[in-house]
């Protein structure tokens, strides 16, 4: 009885470390993945805003900033969409990376079930 619960944990701490490395594998992914956003987007909004002080630089007069002034808003329009637009994309991956932390608890959990029903069914066979 007592080597067939040390096969069994030592088979469920096998299955649990196999586990803990695919969660760390997605973590780690996902984790690229939002840092690679985030660094496009800066280094997109930095240069959107490198541009709109070169315009904002080269004002002379009244007239020259009320030319400019429907520029810079649609500018800063475009920027606000791709904020929320970016997110959007953060709040999907997220929610992708919970799906597949569930789905590899759920596995881990049934695995563990299944094995403790084994077990009982051949120590009441016994």
């Amino acid at each position: 009885m007592f080597e067939q619960m040390s096969q069994q944990m030592l088979s469920m701490s096998k299955q649990f470390a196999a586990t803990v490395v695919q969660a760390n594998t997605v973590a780690v992914d996902h984790f690229e993945k939002l840092v690679d956003l985030q660094l496009k987007s800066i280094e997109a909004n930095s240069a959107v805003m490198a541009d709109l002080a070169e315009h904002v630089s080269s004002i002379k007069s009244a007239e020259d900033f009320r030319a400019m002034m429907p520029k810079s808003v649609g500018i800063l329009k475009a920027q606000a969409e791709k904020s929320v637009a970016l997110s959007q994309e953060v709040g999907a991956l997220v929610g992708k990376s919970a799906e597949q932390f569930s789905s590899l608890v759920k596995g881990q959990l049934e695995t563990a079930n299944d094995a403790v029903l084994k077990t009982a069914k051949v120590a009441t066979k016994k």
